[in-house]
């Protein structure tokens, strides 16, 4: 009797196993996306969509992005499938391709949006989780020029220069950050001034690539601001700079600086409301320099310019970028 009961499972099970196929050889999904570079905030053009079988990754389908960083796959059977892409940013951002579970149990159109990880979740992954969220990260790849093969034991040196404040005395110093090329030629430069330009240089031996300007793109709305605030103190032939307190403490976005050494400071909110709390290192800042600083703003999203009663000046975006 139990032998019967065990065999009567067994039928029961291969018969549910044959209809859930027949269910799903009756699906057909059109698969539709994009795939998209959340650290540059641009579409990835030529990436490779590729889907395969949760039960059976020998069976699969693929797609490549066409020059809007979109995709499509037809003819999609039913059932459960993984997602992933390749794309040569990958690549050069030291990453793992993302892989996405999609369940297909319906006829139609399913619409998939595959993305890289964003800025945060990378600067995370490549110079640990005690990492400062407003931190900027260089990540890159150290090759010959004359047939591009990958350099290993090359260092890389970063430098840009700080304003630093040591009690009530302030001036500017180099800083520095430097780290060697791993068996790949592959290189991470942590701890560097997020929306900023610094100069970088690799060399191993006599052999020096000369210094390179580089730009570190940090959050949209901030790196929008850096560049407008770069533009207008070039014309003025003044130098645009970062603040931050020996101990680290207390930073400040951005420091414009007159050949006199009086000074501007701003710092940039994403949001139209500015309480004491976004003002406190600029109000520190009007205790430490007195009559060295010649203003203190606030770059915010808020449709008028005005002056808190404590004397900080809170400036909208749409005035510095019209």
């Amino acid at each position: 009797m139990r032998h019967n009961f065990v065999v009567v499972c067994l039928a029961s099970a291969c018969a549910c196993a044959t209809q859930a196929l027949i269910a799903q050889a009756d699906v057909s999904v059109r698969i539709v996306g994009s795939v998209y570079d959340s650290v540059s905030n641009t579409v990835l053009s030529g990436a490779r969509v590729r889907l395969v079988r949760v039960n059976d990754p020998s069976v699969g389908r693929s797609a490549e992005t066409d020059s809007l960083g979109t995709f499509r796959i037809d003819s999609v059977s039913g059932g459960a499938w993984l997602a992933t892409f390749l794309h040569p940013v990958l690549d050069s951002l030291q990453l793992e391709p993302a892989i996405v579970r999609i369940d297909l149990n319906e006829s139609g159109t399913v619409v998939m949006p595959l993305a890289t990880p964003g800025a945060r979740s990378l600067v995370a992954a490549a110079c640990g989780p005690a990492t400062q969220a407003d931190d900027g990260v260089l990540i890159g790849i150290v090759q010959r020029a004359p047939d591009e093969n990958s350099v290993t034991g090359a260092t890389v040196e970063t430098r840009w220069p700080e304003w630093i404040l040591r009690g009530k005395s302030m001036k500017t110093e180099l800083q520095s950050v430097a780290a060697q090329t791993d068996t790949l030629g592959r290189f991470v430069l942590c701890g560097l001034p997020n929306s900023s330009v610094i100069r970088a240089r690799a060399f191993v031996g006599a052999d020096s690539t000369g210094d390179i300007e580089v730009a570190l793109l940090g959050q949209l709305f901030e790196s929008m601001i850096t560049l407008s605030v770069r533009v207008y103190a070039q014309a003025a032939e003044a130098r645009v700079s970062h603040l931050r307190q020996h101990d680290g403490e207390r930073e400040i976005d951005l420091i414009v600086e007159r050949d006199d050494k009086r000074v501007v400071a701003i710092e940039v909110k994403l949001g139209a409301t500015v309480d004491d709390g976004d003002v406190r290192h600029l109000r520190w800042l009007q205790t430490q320099l007195g009559d060295s600083l010649l203003d203190a703003v606030v770059v915010a999203t808020g449709p008028q310019a005005y002056r808190r009663t404590d004397g900080i000046a809170v400036v909208p975006a749409a005035l510095l970028t019209a």
